[in-house]
Protein backbone atom coordinates (compact mmCIF):
# COMPACT_ATOMS: atom_id res chain seq x y z
CA UNK A 1 0.00 0.00 0.00
CA UNK A 2 2.91 2.35 0.58
CA UNK A 3 4.17 1.80 -2.98
CA UNK A 4 0.83 2.47 -4.67
CA UNK A 5 -1.20 4.28 -2.02
CA UNK A 6 0.93 6.59 0.05
CA UNK A 7 2.69 6.85 3.37
CA UNK A 8 0.01 8.41 5.60
CA UNK A 9 -2.27 5.78 7.17
CA UNK A 10 -5.41 5.88 9.28
CA UNK A 11 -6.47 2.79 11.21
CA UNK A 12 -10.22 3.14 11.92
CA UNK A 13 -11.38 0.03 13.74
CA UNK A 14 -14.17 -1.81 15.48
CA UNK A 15 -13.50 -2.05 19.20
CA UNK A 16 -12.79 -5.71 19.89
CA UNK A 17 -9.71 -7.90 20.14
CA UNK A 18 -8.96 -8.72 16.47
CA UNK A 19 -8.56 -5.08 15.28
CA UNK A 20 -6.37 -4.22 18.28
CA UNK A 21 -4.02 -7.13 17.57
CA UNK A 22 -4.01 -6.59 13.80
CA UNK A 23 -3.30 -2.87 14.19
CA UNK A 24 -0.28 -3.56 16.42
CA UNK A 25 1.17 -5.64 13.61
CA UNK A 26 0.06 -3.22 10.87
CA UNK A 27 1.64 -0.26 12.68
CA UNK A 28 5.00 -2.09 12.86
CA UNK A 29 4.88 -3.00 9.16
CA UNK A 30 3.79 0.51 8.12
CA UNK A 31 6.56 2.18 10.12
CA UNK A 32 9.22 -0.34 9.11
CA UNK A 33 8.48 0.49 5.46
CA UNK A 34 8.66 4.26 5.82
CA UNK A 35 4.97 4.90 6.44
CA UNK A 36 3.29 6.85 9.22
CA UNK A 37 0.15 6.10 11.23
CA UNK A 38 -1.70 9.41 11.48
CA UNK A 39 -4.36 8.03 13.79
CA UNK A 40 -5.74 4.79 15.19
CA UNK A 41 -9.25 4.88 16.62
CA UNK A 42 -11.74 2.32 17.90
CA UNK A 43 -15.53 2.54 17.59
CA UNK A 44 -18.50 0.62 18.99
CA UNK A 45 -19.38 -2.45 16.92
CA UNK A 46 -22.77 -1.01 15.93
CA UNK A 47 -21.62 2.51 15.02
CA UNK A 48 -22.84 3.68 11.59
CA UNK A 49 -22.05 7.42 11.61
CA UNK A 50 -18.45 8.33 10.84
CA UNK A 51 -18.61 12.03 9.95
CA UNK A 52 -15.94 13.06 12.46
CA UNK A 53 -13.62 10.24 11.36
CA UNK A 54 -14.11 11.01 7.67
CA UNK A 55 -13.41 14.69 8.37
CA UNK A 56 -10.19 13.77 10.21
CA UNK A 57 -9.11 11.55 7.30
CA UNK A 58 -9.63 14.38 4.84
CA UNK A 59 -8.15 17.22 6.91
CA UNK A 60 -5.11 15.16 7.97
CA UNK A 61 -4.54 14.22 4.31
CA UNK A 62 -4.52 10.48 4.99
CA UNK A 63 -3.43 8.47 1.93
CA UNK A 64 -4.54 4.99 3.00
CA UNK A 65 -7.43 3.92 5.20
CA UNK A 66 -6.52 0.52 6.65
CA UNK A 67 -10.00 -0.43 7.79
CA UNK A 68 -11.12 -2.93 10.40
CA UNK A 69 -14.57 -1.43 10.97
CA UNK A 70 -17.04 -4.30 10.52
CA UNK A 71 -20.69 -4.55 9.45
CA UNK A 72 -23.01 -2.84 10.08
CA UNK A 73 -20.63 0.15 10.15
CA UNK A 74 -18.31 -0.61 7.23
CA UNK A 75 -20.94 0.12 4.54
CA UNK A 76 -21.87 3.59 5.82
CA UNK A 77 -18.20 4.35 6.54
CA UNK A 78 -17.07 3.57 2.99
CA UNK A 79 -20.06 5.44 1.59
CA UNK A 80 -19.26 8.54 3.66
CA UNK A 81 -15.62 8.44 2.52
CA UNK A 82 -16.73 8.20 -1.10
CA UNK A 83 -19.20 11.08 -0.75
CA UNK A 84 -16.45 13.47 0.37
CA UNK A 85 -14.17 12.46 -2.52
CA UNK A 86 -11.55 10.41 -0.67
CA UNK A 87 -10.81 8.16 -3.66
CA UNK A 88 -11.03 11.02 -6.17
CA UNK A 89 -8.22 12.83 -4.39
CA UNK A 90 -6.09 9.66 -4.58
CA UNK A 91 -7.01 7.97 -1.30
CA UNK A 92 -6.85 4.17 -1.08
CA UNK A 93 -8.97 1.78 0.94
CA UNK A 94 -7.63 -1.44 2.43
CA UNK A 95 -9.78 -3.98 4.23
CA UNK A 96 -8.21 -7.36 4.95
CA UNK A 97 -11.49 -9.24 5.45
CA UNK A 98 -13.38 -7.94 2.38
CA UNK A 99 -14.47 -10.82 0.17
CA UNK A 100 -17.06 -11.52 -2.52
CA UNK A 101 -19.88 -11.78 0.04
CA UNK A 102 -19.22 -8.26 1.28
CA UNK A 103 -19.04 -6.67 -2.17
CA UNK A 104 -22.81 -6.06 -2.11
CA UNK A 105 -22.65 -3.89 1.00
CA UNK A 106 -21.66 -0.85 -1.07
CA UNK A 107 -22.14 0.40 -4.60
CA UNK A 108 -19.12 -0.49 -6.77
CA UNK A 109 -17.93 3.11 -7.09
CA UNK A 110 -17.78 3.43 -3.28
CA UNK A 111 -15.15 0.69 -3.02
CA UNK A 112 -13.36 1.06 -6.36
CA UNK A 113 -9.72 0.05 -5.93
CA UNK A 114 -10.21 -1.44 -2.45
CA UNK A 115 -7.26 -3.65 -1.50
CA UNK A 116 -7.82 -6.95 0.28
CA UNK A 117 -5.40 -9.77 1.04
CA UNK A 118 -7.45 -12.92 1.16
CA UNK A 119 -6.04 -16.02 -0.46
CA UNK A 120 -9.14 -17.17 -2.30
CA UNK A 121 -11.53 -15.31 -4.57
CA UNK A 122 -14.21 -17.30 -6.33
CA UNK A 123 -14.12 -15.10 -9.42
CA UNK A 124 -10.34 -15.43 -9.76
CA UNK A 125 -10.11 -19.14 -9.01
CA UNK A 126 -13.24 -20.26 -10.90
CA UNK A 127 -11.28 -21.83 -13.74
CA UNK A 128 -8.98 -23.87 -11.48
CA UNK A 129 -10.24 -27.51 -11.55
CA UNK A 130 -9.93 -27.97 -7.77
CA UNK A 131 -11.67 -24.68 -7.03
CA UNK A 132 -14.39 -25.55 -9.54
CA UNK A 133 -15.01 -28.86 -7.75
CA UNK A 134 -15.08 -27.22 -4.29
CA UNK A 135 -17.46 -24.52 -5.52
CA UNK A 136 -19.76 -27.09 -7.14
CA UNK A 137 -19.94 -29.18 -3.94
CA UNK A 138 -20.49 -26.09 -1.79
CA UNK A 139 -23.27 -24.81 -4.07
CA UNK A 140 -25.00 -28.22 -3.89
CA UNK A 141 -24.87 -28.22 -0.08
CA UNK A 142 -25.68 -24.54 0.39
CA UNK A 143 -27.74 -23.19 -2.51
CA UNK A 144 -28.41 -19.47 -2.49
CA UNK A 145 -26.61 -16.18 -2.55
CA UNK A 146 -23.91 -16.83 0.07
CA UNK A 147 -20.69 -17.66 -1.75
CA UNK A 148 -17.86 -19.91 -0.65
CA UNK A 149 -15.28 -17.25 0.07
CA UNK A 150 -12.14 -16.67 2.12
CA UNK A 151 -13.69 -14.04 4.39
CA UNK A 152 -14.74 -14.67 7.94
CA UNK A 153 -11.58 -16.75 8.31
CA UNK A 154 -12.98 -19.61 6.21
CA UNK A 155 -9.70 -20.62 4.58
CA UNK A 156 -7.65 -20.15 7.75
CA UNK A 157 -10.17 -22.19 9.74
CA UNK A 158 -10.05 -24.97 7.14
CA UNK A 159 -6.25 -25.05 7.26
CA UNK A 160 -6.31 -25.00 11.06
CA UNK A 161 -8.66 -27.97 11.17
CA UNK A 162 -6.48 -29.88 8.72
CA UNK A 163 -3.37 -29.41 10.90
Amino acid sequence: MIKNGGKRFALPSANYVWPHVLNQYARKVIQANGGEVIFEEYYPLDQVEYGATVNKIMTEKVDVVFNTVIPPGVGPFFKQLHEVGFEKRGGRLACVYYDENTLNINRPEEIEGLASCLDYFRAVDATDPTSKKIQHEYDKLFPGKILFAAGSAAIGMYRGLKL
